[in-house]
């Protein structure tokens, strides 16, 4: 018997347009931040935030509104005991899934908090519009420039462009959540009640009811 219910990836393929509905996709994406906040407050870093990494509950139990965050098989400690952080490495391997990994990854620097949270905006953008800038790609290297051109040492214009082209047909809370992803450093702590706080505002200023989920 399994113990959670199917995984987010094949949910959403499911849907003809391969996206969720607005109350499912940021409904989905408020769960990930506090279970990332959660696993984060423990030490540890996901390194590989997917929607195959995600289930929902399973329905015999009545939890088909949980999202749970599974595979923890590349995760890594980043917290001594005393609350301190660990230094980073001066160069790390690749780790995670190109589509969803962060630019660190791409660029081999460690990863950190910023970097789960940037896989977690990849996949929401990815379940809210249905795709990615760089879907199709299956270059690893050619998925890490489309990344890399947020960089802050590149130029100005290209930047833009870069973020107007990955939050295309999203609302604008997610310039502004991806802005404080990407000015986020190696020991930054993400906002998560902030990222949350805007989502719900979303839902709630354009009267988008967050349930029932698509599957329910």
């Amino acid at each position: 018997m399994s113990l959670v219910g199917p995984g987010l990836d094949k949910l959403v393929k499911a849907r003809n347009d391969r996206r969720f509905s607005p109350g499912t996709a940021i409904g989905v994406s408020i769960q990930m931040v506090n279970a990332l906040r959660a696993l984060h407050g423990i030490g540890y870093l996901h390194r590989d935030i997917k929607p195959a990494n995600t289930t929902t509950g399973r329905k015999e139990e009545g939890e088909q509104q949980i999202i749970y965050v599974l595979d923890f098989g590349i995760a890594r400690k980043f917290m001594h005991s005393d609350g301190s952080l660990m230094r980073p490495r001066e160069s790390a391997r690749f780790r995670g899934t190109p589509r969803y990994a962060a630019t660190s990854a791409h660029i081999k620097r460690e990863y950190a908090r910023k970097d789960d949270m940037e896989s977690w905006f990849y996949m929401m953008v990815e379940i809210y519009v249905g795709r990615l800038p760089w879907s199709g790609v299956g270059d690893m290297d050619t998925i890490g420039k489309y990344k890399e051109s947020r960089l802050p040492n590149v130029e100005i214009k290209a930047r833009t462009r870069a973020v107007r082209d990955l939050v295309a047909g999203c609302p604008e809370e997610f310039i502004a959540i991806l802005r404080h992803i990407d000015e986020m450093r190696f020991y930054s702590r993400p906002d998560y009640s902030w990222m949350m706080k805007m989502l719900r505002a979303y839902l709630t200023e354009n009267r988008i009811p967050e349930h029932p989920y698509d599957w329910e």
